[in-house]
């Protein structure tokens, strides 16, 4: 092969190698209406378990969040690092947006860097309205 067109064969190669992904700022959690125990999954990079924490605050009831603890080895999905999380509302039930009457409701939550939510934590809610048919709301938070 010519020497000059060795780079331009090396080149897709390169393109093609996997890029090593910038660790997301998310998190996703759920509430029980029956229970105080929350079990969830985070990105290990992004959000701080103090963060996390903070921003759980906001739908137990009272505020109040028990001690946070790591379930297992973190595992690597997809380019990311997940490690699975387990606390409690220790105020007592949850406090659940109005329409969410079912037995679970999952939320999670997302550092947004571009588009509409650029700069904000969104918040994703879905759940039941214990009819059998799906709620879902989107709103903003801070930690």
């Amino acid at each position: 092969m010519p020497p000059h067109l060795r780079p331009l064969l090396a080149a897709p190669l390169l393109a093609a190698a996997p890029a090593h992904a910038e660790p997301k700022k998310g998190l996703f959690f759920q509430l029980k209406r029956d229970s105080a125990n929350v079990e969830g999954v985070y990105f290990v990079g992004g959000y701080t378990p103090a963060q996390i924490v903070s921003l759980m605050r906001a739908y137990c009831m009272g505020g109040k969040i028990g001690e946070f603890a790591h379930v297992g080895k973190a595992r690597k999905r997809r380019g990311q690092v997940l490690q699975k999380f387990q606390t409690t509302c220790a105020g007592g039930k949850i406090d659940l947006p109005d329409g969410f009457n079912g037995k679970t409701t999952a939320f999670e939550i997302e550092y947004i860097t571009e588009g509409q939510y650029a700069g904000k934590h969104l918040v994703e809610i879905t759940g039941s309205d214990g009819l059998g048919n799906i709620v879902h709301k989107i709103e903003t938070t801070t930690p």
